[in-house]
């Protein structure tokens, strides 16, 4: 079994890839803790045995161009295995509820949010059914272009895939399963946000966010998940008064 974290912890300590200074204290904390998870009064644990489906489903996923199967990069599995890895040993459940990834252009942000999105609604079962995952923004047009993102891969995988044909639905502006999930693109434009019931909500472009309205929403309506999961992806922006860096 590949420890996916450590092996690019490895690597960064070897002096084979450079990391800014916050990869390098996500990088300490995580060593810190495996120390502090073999005491009773901490409450979190590592096991890299469950970052192996995840990894393994994203890296078969088919390009939506070329039809190949994606190869992920070794920071991209260790973000997978930082967020499906640590668990909490009251219940199993994932430790962290909310990830900031922040990306330069054409660096695999496409691959690893599509893939998370598919991943959930796919496969996670907390809960087995009717699971609620939202591309959100301000304007539905932002909201529009990680759904497309998500669209198009699955398109990709279900032209790879009878069972995934028949398990899944694309419409207009949804994806849904037999099992009454469904991904939808979500903004605060959107003529209502009531009813929502979030497992997994994926904000790009927070930078660009004037307000906390969206995140507000989304976050509001994860209460009665056992696992949500707030993702918020974007590059840096110029604009440091907005929420993103309060």
């Amino acid at each position: 079994m590949i420890d996916h974290v450590q092996k690019y912890i490895d690597e960064v300590e070897n002096g084979n890839i450079l990391v800014c200074e916050k990869i390098q204290m996500a990088i300490d904390r995580h060593k810190k803790d495996i120390e502090r998870s073999k005491r009773d009064d901490f409450p979190y644990y590592y096991e890299p045995k469950y970052t192996q489906n995840i990894v393994k489903f994203i890296s078969m996923l088919p390009d939506p161009k070329s039809g190949k199967p994606n190869k992920l990069a070794l920071f991209q599995k260790f973000i997978l295995g930082m967020l499906w890895g640590w668990r909490r040993k009251k219940d199993n459940t994932k430790r962290f509820r909310k990830a900031y990834l922040s990306l330069a252009r054409k660096q695999g942000k496409s691959l690893i949010v599509s893939g998370i999105a598919l991943y959930c609604l796919i496969y996670e079962r907390n809960p087995r059914q009717a699971r609620q995952i939202y591309a959100t923004a301000n304007k539905r047009d932002q909201a529009k272009i990680v759904f497309t993102m998500v669209k198009s891969q699955l398109k990709a995988l279900r032209g790879k895939s009878k069972a995934i044909q028949k398990f899944t639905k694309v419409l207009q502006n949804e994806l849904t399963t037999t099992d009454d999930s469904f991904m939808k693109p979500l903004s605060a434009d959107a003529d209502t946000l009531d009813g929502l019931d979030t497992l997994l909500g994926i904000f790009d472009e927070y930078a660009l966010s004037k307000t906390t309205e969206m995140m507000d929403v989304i976050e509001t309506s994860m209460g009665q998940q056992i696992e949500p999961l707030t993702i918020i992806i974007s590059t840096a922006s110029s604009k440091l008064n907005y929420p993103m860096y309060s």
